[in-house]
């Protein structure tokens, strides 16, 4: 498991830091929890890691510099999202801005307008044309990233991936793909020919490309 040189950072809109981010990661450096709007590029010195927290990602879209962000990411920043927070990590996003959505909420009416989905909050070059969800088979949100990925593969979405919940997807740089913990990461590849799914979970290794292929 890689561990990232440097402070650590947790941003979060609701303003607490959950001992669980510690335990988790094992961390042996300083932690550090900030608002989304206290990201700056000051901020950002001598950091190896930033983790988007959950709670609203509305919020996070509203209240981030975005371009710090990207600046840290393309200076080798480590970044990390759980829940609302890895829902803004793709170049599309379900921005929640009028609420959540259920799947069921979502295949009846795939074109109402709670359906939002924007694009380039960030640019992490392996998340490109990728749309991420949270919470994924506890909250049954198979159904709504379908939707989602439909709703804008016009504009050049083509693929969703539902992550669950206690579940850690990490796409290292020469291309591989490994899932830690309990539950599993969720592929959805849209393509002329129709939809594809690929589930990996724990064991299973794999390089990106390949499952994006399929």
């Amino acid at each position: 498991n890689h561990k990232p040189d440097g402070k650590f950072l947790i941003v979060s809109n609701h303003g607490y830091i959950s001992p669980k981010w510690e335990e988790l990661f094992n961390l042996k450096q300083s932690v550090e929890l900030i608002y989304p709007e206290e990201l700056t590029k000051e901020k950002l010195v001598g950091v190896g890691a930033v983790l988007i927290d959950g709670g609203n990602q509305y919020e996070y879209l509203s209240r981030f510099n975005s371009t710090v962000l990207q600046q840290a990411h393309e200076n080798g920043v480590l970044i990390l999202g759980t829940s609302a927070g890895a829902m803004i990590l793709g170049e599309f996003y379900f921005s929640a801005q009028h609420g959540t959505i259920t799947s069921e909420e979502a295949l009846a009416n795939p074109n109402g307008d709670r359906i939002c989905i924007g694009s380039e909050f960030l640019k992490i070059k392996a998340l490109k044309n990728t749309i991420v969800d949270s919470h994924y088979v506890e909250r049954e949100r198979e159904g709504r990233l379908d939707v989602f990925v439909k709703k804008a593969a016009h504009k050049g979405l083509h693929k969703g991936i539902g992550v669950d919940e206690r579940t850690a997807l990490c796409i290292q740089s020469n291309n591989k793909i490994s899932v830690i913990g309990r539950g599993g990461a969720h592929f959805l590849i849209q393509s002329a020919q129709g939809s594809s799914y690929i589930s990996l979970y724990q064991d299973d290794t794999s390089s990106y490309s390949h499952v994006c292929e399929r």
